[in-house]
């Protein structure tokens, strides 16, 4: 059975998905194939999906064997991943809606593969609860690419600012150090940079005017485009 179907909501896809597996069959394959054009009056400058998922499915012959979350998680986090460099690389600016769809759709073929012995301990994953994740995934995904992104066209604290600390007086330590990490890089970088100070367990972002003197000390070949931008 083969069909094409594209939406941004969770619960459409949940649906499908339930409606297949009720049906006696599995997920065996999905393609994401650009479904309209950029320049489509339809979607022009709207956050439309502008990618169908192909979706092949085969009739469930033999009863899966039983798999833990965290390892089709793995699975499904790289697969995702090896998709969206072959997106990128030949259609640029994805959408976060395409991302979603090209997301969600290679999650459910992993995840509808085992369905239902899929556990988290003892306790079946439910689609609602696969889906969940999935959202996490994608939003992880969707920001890594959008980082590097910035970072390439400025530079790297640059980004850290725009996606971090902008628009924020403070942010937690633990959380900004977590999040660096899946980067490889680290807070001491921000907070030697002189774009925060570290206080207990907080790290309070500095206002343009209370980096001044940190700015006036710094060597202008030394200057990150943020630097550039709270110096004027």
């Amino acid at each position: 059975m083969v069909f094409t179907f594209h939406h941004q909501e969770e619960k459409a896809w949940g649906a499908v998905l339930q409606s297949v597996l009720n049906a006696g069959f599995y997920i065996s394959s999905i393609y994401p194939v650009q479904s309209e054009s950029t320049t489509n009056l339809h979607i022009f400058q709207k956050a439309n999906v502008r990618y169908d998922m192909v979706v092949v499915c085969r009739k469930r012959e033999v009863q899966p064997e039983k798999k833990h979350w965290s390892t089709l998680e793995d699975q499904i986090y790289f697969k995702v991943e090896d998709e969206l460099k072959r997106l990128e690389k030949h259609k640029k600016n994805l959408s976060s809606e395409d991302v979603f769809v090209v997301t969600i759709g290679k999650c459910l073929e992993v995840y509808s593969k085992h369905y239902p012995e899929v556990y988290k301990g003892e306790k079946r994953v439910s689609i609602e609860e696969a889906l969940s994740s999935i959202r996490e995934i994608v939003d992880s995904q969707l920001m890594h690419t959008r980082f590097n992104q910035v970072a390439g066209e400025t530079d790297t604290l640059t980004a850290i600012y725009l996606f971090y600390l902008a628009g924020k007086t403070s942010i937690s330590y633990e959380s900004l150090n977590k999040a660096l990490k899946m980067r490889s890089l680290g807070v001491k970088e921000v907070i030697d940079s002189g774009l925060a100070e570290r206080e207990g367990n907080q790290l309070l972002v500095l206002t343009p005017l209370e980096r001044k003197e940190i700015l006036e000390s710094k060597r202008k070949e030394n200057l990150s485009v943020i630097d550039r931008v709270h110096y004027l």
